[in-house]
This record gives C-alpha cells, sequence and structure tokens, in this order.
C-alpha cells in the first residue's frame, strides 16, 4: 500500500463540538485541578499558591489554565519552573 496515497479527511466542526462537550469540560477541570494541586505540592516559596482556571470555550473547543494565584507564585514559577515541572 503506498502511504502518499492516503487521505485523512478531518471533520472540524463535529472536533469543536466534542472539544466543547460538558464531559470533555469535566476532564480538562480534574486534570487542570490535579495540576494545580502538584504545582501547590511543589512549590519552593512557602506562600506561592497556584490555582486552577475552570474550562471555558475559546475559538477551537474547551481549554482549561493553572495560573500564579499571587505574587510569590509568579517568584516561584519564574525561579524554578513549578508549572513546567508538575505538569
Amino acid at each position: 500500500m503506498n502511504m502518499a496515497k492516503t487521505r485523512v479527511k478531518l471533520d472540524i466542526k463535529g472536533f469543536r463540538a466534542y472539544r466543547r462537550d460538558p464531559t470533555v469540560k469535566a476532564a480538562l477541570d480534574e486534570q487542570a485541578q490535579a495540576w494545580a494541586m502538584r504545582a501547590n505540592g511543589a512549590k519552593r516559596h512557602r506562600k506561592a499558591e497556584y490555582e486552577a482556571v475552570p474550562a471555558a470555550d475559546s475559538e477551537h473547543g474547551s481549554v482549561a489554565l493553572v495560573h500564579n494565584a499571587n505574587i510569590e507564585a509568579l517568584l516561584d514559577n519564574n525561579e524554578n519552573n513549578t508549572l513546567l515541572h508538575t505538569m
């Protein structure tokens, strides 16, 4: 079989609808919460706090985030790459 002739057509509208589904949003929220907990467990600045932002619709689907909740977390993340290390 010649792989060069294989064609795949993606259903972009269907994929975006799937990514906006409440079940997918719940899974994203769960993963963001787990990531924030890992970051809070790995922080080196005692007062640093990381928090999850609930999933929201974007142009391409849903997105959930984890961010620095205070200035200490900003410093902690800048010095130690806490969010990157806890992904």
